[in-house]
């Protein structure tokens, strides 16, 4: 009722079967999650919903409000978490905060997409090796030879990236030779408050990102971090 008062348009679901079942009919912009649901739980869920292809935005709701609990959640890609009970106000405003959030990440996005031509001129590599990364795909791409004998035929090998894997290494397209991109701007471009967020979550996409490209190329994400600073390309990326 306060939502709708609030002018908001919300359905309820008893568990994320019936979540699921209303998310393929409805186009929703956000999900209020508990934790301790019937079946799959809210964290659970959480981790399914912050995977997939579309941008939406994630408020855990939920009873247990320890630190371990608030991390966890913020860990599995919850946009905010809220330790009930919680007034109705408190939670239209971070609606709202996290919609605001949502809207910036398009419009990041579509920045992306009318400058995808530039590319980044880093330490040189063979011509008949290197990594790009597809804007009409969403993938991530290594071009090597068979074996690694230079002078083969080269193979093309890719995976595909979430959303926010993407659009983190879209951030470097504008870098210069090895330039640091700062944590807060990685974190701005995700759409994370910097004052706000949990910092870690960053450091959590990264990791993710580093176990998907070690799995499918059985090679190392040409990214290293610096401390207190943010990251840095140690290869040439293309971008088209």
């Amino acid at each position: 009722m306060a939502l709708a008062l609030a002018g908001l348009t919300a359905m309820g679901a008893p568990n994320g079967q019936v979540l699921d079942q209303l998310l393929s009919v409805h186009r929703v912009d956000l999900v209020v999650l508990d934790i301790g649901l019937p079946g799959e739980n809210g964290l659970s869920i959480a981790r399914r919903l912050s995977t997939d292809a579309h941008s939406i935005g994630i408020i855990v709701l939920s009873a247990r409000g320890v630190l371990g609990d608030r991390l966890d959640g913020l860990h599995v890609g919850a946009d905010a978490y809220l330790v009930k009970p919680v007034d109705p106000r408190e939670l239209i405003a971070t609606i709202e905060a996290v919609r605001r959030r949502l809207n910036d990440r398009a419009a990041s996005a579509q920045v992306v997409r009318l400058s995808r031509s530039v590319s980044v001129d880093l330490a040189p590599t063979s011509a008949e090796f290197g990594w790009s990364l597809n804007h009409a795909s969403g993938q991530l791409r290594m071009n090597r030879p068979p074996n690694g004998v230079v002078g083969s035929r080269t193979v093309t090998m890719s995976t595909n990236l979430s959303e926010l894997q993407f659009q983190f290494l879209s951030c470097f397209k504008a870098a210069i030779s090895g330039q640091v991109v700062a944590r807060s701007t990685l974190m701005r471009a995700l759409g994370h408050d910097t004052d706000l967020d949990d910092p870690h979550r960053l450091e959590t996409l990264v990791s993710r990102l580093r176990v998907k490209v070690r799995n499918t190329f059985n090679k190392e994400l040409p990214l290293r971090a610096v401390a207190k600073s943010g990251y840095a390309l140690t290869e040439s990326i293309s971008f088209d």
